[in-house]
């Protein structure tokens, strides 16, 4: 009897939980920045900042790139909630006949419950994955264009480092001049080789 108990509150429990899966999404740039027009070793010369946040941000390419990240992730969002209104459903009914299921029928329900959320589960992990897929190869061209502007704005201007100041959690920071922060004019380039 515990255990016939026990699976309504386990199977409502993760329900709710699965219920409010959401997606914190914020498209970050997956690199330090360092472009070097010299050797790195010993810097000498002037060193430039950027803000790869700021630009991924601030063009249009880079919001062209979060959009179609957050259609995708609102797309898959809304399987997995009707998934989870499912298991909800599932659990609202088991909860409502109560006692009045046979000992088989509420075993089978639970059982099935408890399926849909192992299944819920692994569709979400395999969401997961598919979504840092999808960023990785919507940022691969983005990355790359944005170290060649920045390495051609570094070079015309004498910059033997580029570095970014994008924060990324991780608590860094950098102390520079606003005369080195070359966010803007990487912003510039982009939006101008877009047209």
């Amino acid at each position: 009897m515990h255990s016939q108990a026990r699976g309504p509150r386990l199977l409502a429990d993760m329900g709710e939980s699965n219920k409010n899966i959401r997606i914190g999404f914020v498209l970050t740039l997956p690199i330090l920045f360092a472009v070097a027009v010299g050797p790195v070793a010993a810097v000498e010369g002037n060193v430039a900042i950027l803000d790869s946040s700021k630009i991924l941000q601030g063009t249009h390419e880079g919001k062209r790139l979060t959009d179609t990240l957050n259609d995708y992730i609102a797309t898959r969002q809304k399987v997995l909630s009707t998934d989870a209104d499912d298991i909800k459903s599932l659990n609202d009914e088991l909860t409502a006949l109560g006692g009045m299921l046979s000992p088989e029928a509420r075993e089978e329900k639970q059982s099935t419950g408890r399926r849909k959320v192992a299944a819920l589960e692994q569709q979400t992990q395999q969401f997961n994955r598919d979504v840092d897929d999808k960023k990785r190869t919507l940022l691969q061209g983005f990355t790359q264009q944005l170290v060649e502007i920045a390495a051609r704005i570094a070079q015309t201007n004498g910059f033997t480092l580029v570095l970014d100041k994008a924060d990324r959690g991780a608590g860094t920071g950098i102390v520079y001049s606003s005369a080195t922060d070359i966010t803007d004019q990487v912003i510039k380039e982009f939006d101008r080789l877009a047209k």
